[in-house]
């Protein structure tokens, strides 16, 4: 122990004293604390309305927090469950359609989606004794317009034997689904996982509501119904963008659901119905890509369309088949 001359008690002792004495009259915080407490400034990213918690896939703690991710959320889950007479407060519930398109053909293929409590579609059954499957895409996987026993993510999962969680969400960009994907592995355990990505040249990025921060999909067509600020930011954003910028995004969300999986264990398998999407895929070399186009439209869903019931029926075939074939399940 070491005794500075004349000392009656051991230096460090005596230094860590003064050292607590400091800290006491001068608190230290670290730069995040002062950020937090707003004592410094860290520019105009702090817009309180856009949050970014909202948006971060890594802060999702619980299955409900899930809800953030999918399209049934907020101002827009209120409404549809009121114009269906829906309780506000029904966990599993059901829809005939949203899309108009769909309402000629109702009365003969009277079929309604179900949606769950965590706002994607189908209810989640996990069975202690099967594999996990998780399905992944835009609405090719959601179903628009095809009931669910007819979906090739039912049908896939079935001839598995494995229990289904789809997470399909009508528009969402590449990004978005890569996003959807790393908030699912913090709360699930999935043993195996779809991809079907949609067109790369979408863009995911967010707005503000009433509801906060919340996800703005946008095609490469002008949605119609876009309000004044939403048409701008798409004129403004395909104004800038050039196939450079499509295609990193897309290198982006295979890389994050990839290094995702891979943290995760869960095997998974790209695919795309989108042919410059597929043809891009394989020049950036993504893993375990299904090497034709997925889910062809062979016939239309009840929506008048997208693909149908037989569409989805060969889209199961061919794609387990390949699956089989190269040893991934």
């Amino acid at each position: 122990m070491l005794l500075l001359k004349g000392a009656s008690v051991p230096f460090f002792i005596s230094a860590t004293i003064e050292l607590n004495k400091y800290y006491m009259n001068y608190p230290i915080r670290t730069d995040l604390e002062s950020l937090n407490l707003k004592e410094r400034n860290p520019g105009p990213i702090t817009n309180e309305k856009l949050d970014p918690r909202y948006l971060s896939p890594y802060n999702v703690k619980s299955l409900a927090e899930l809800v953030e991710f999918g399209n049934f959320r907020g101002d827009f889950l209120a409404d549809i469950k009121n114009r269906h007479g829906v309780p506000l407060d029904s966990l599993n519930w059901q829809y005939p359609y949203i899309r108009e398109e769909e309402a000629p053909n109702f009365d003969k293929d009277p079929w309604q989606y179900t949606i769950n409590q965590y706002g994607f579609r189908d209810v989640w059954r996990n069975k202690a004794k099967r594999p996990n499957i998780g399905f992944y895409g835009c609405s090719n996987t959601y179903g628009e317009g095809v009931e669910s026993s007819k979906l090739w993510t039912t049908l896939l999962s079935k001839h598995y034997n494995m229990c289904k969680y789809n997470f399909g969400i009508g528009g969402a960009s590449a990004l978005r689904i890569a996003r959807t994907f790393v908030a699912t592995q913090q709360v699930l355990n999935l043993n195996y996982a779809v991809i079907l990505l949609p067109s790369l040249h979408r863009v995911d990025c967010a707005e503000i509501s009433s509801d906060g921060a919340i996800e703005l999909q946008l095609l490469p067509w002008k949605n119609p119904q876009f309000n004044k600020s939403q048409e701008k930011k798409w004129t403004d954003i395909y104004a800038t963008y050039d196939n450079s910028m499509f295609i990193m995004n897309l290198i982006y969300a295979v890389s994050i659901i990839t290094e995702s999986a891979k943290a995760n264990k869960v095997r998974i398998v790209f695919a795309s119905w989108d042919m410059e999407t597929l043809y891009t895929l394989d020049k950036i070399n993504a893993p375990n890509l299904y090497p034709n186009e997925g889910l062809k439209t062979e016939d239309l869903a009840r929506d008048g369309g997208h693909p149908g019931p037989e569409s989805s029926k060969l889209f199961a075939e061919k794609l387990s088949y390949w699956m089989e074939q190269n040893y991934l399940l």
